[in-house]
């Protein structure tokens, strides 16, 4: 099981007069794609990295599998997040991008090669595993990035914002490369835009956030209903 659960979560940066997210309540099945919609600073990246652990909560809890992450432990489920500029090694080659977090556990080079070639495949990265990042298209990298989040069968999936540097004709190939990936690996996923058309096409769900604060939740094809 890898449920998300935001129990009356609240982040408050230092300095800041009002909370980045104020006490969330909101569930993600496991298997589930919500998607957190809002304007800049409606709070969805500090989400993100509140279940990733980089940011911590000043109240409430988080709970993936009903383990509480709001104080990581070794026994914290594993979660994987893309940034938006993808961080990517350039000195390292895709193959080593990709096997970073394996190579980081020590595990035997037949295995990483094994398991690189499995997440890479389906995301057509075979025939650039051996070259590295630069020459790539940026749609390419967003790949890269993708099956080194994947390559260690992650809890949960973290997409902060990850068509925002594409060109505009290739938003939607990307867009479905992602959808199905995630329903390929069955893996609970939380993914950030301001793009509610862009939300509507890849979400089980869409969570509407307006300055750290859940308005509403939807399915897919309710928000299509209410914008036709």
């Amino acid at each position: 099981m890898s449920e998300i659960r935001f129990e009356r979560a609240t982040t408050q940066y230092a300095g800041a007069e009002t909370a980045a997210v104020s006490a969330l309540e909101l569930r993600v099945g496991s298997g589930e794609l919500l998607v957190l919609c809002g304007a800049p600073n409606a709070g969805k990246s500090t989400v993100l990295r509140i279940v990733a652990g980089l940011v911590p909560i000043s109240s409430g809890r988080v709970l993936i599998g009903g383990v509480d992450v709001s104080n990581p432990s070794p026994s914290t489920p594993l979660v994987s997040m893309v940034f938006q500029n993808y961080a990517l090694y350039p000195h390292l080659t895709v193959a080593q991008n990709i096997a970073l977090p394996l190579t980081q556990r020590g595990l035997g080079r037949a295995l990483i090669a094994d398991q690189v070639k499995r997440v890479a495949e389906p995301l057509g990265l075979l025939a650039h595993l051996g070259g590295r990042p630069a020459p790539l298209t940026a749609g390419q990298r967003i790949r890269v990035a993708l099956a080194r989040a994947l390559v260690r069968d992650p809890a949960v999936l973290l997409l902060d914002e990850p068509l925002a540097n594409l060109r505009p004709e290739i938003r939607h190939e990307v867009a479905e490369l992602l959808v199905e990936a995630q329903a390929r690996h069955g893996v609970t996923t939380l993914y950030a835009t301001d793009d509610l058309e862009e939300a509507i096409a890849v979400g089980h769900r869409v969570a509407q956030l307006d300055r750290g604060v859940l308005k509403q939740v939807r399915t897919s094809g309710e928000w299509s209903s209410a914008s036709a």
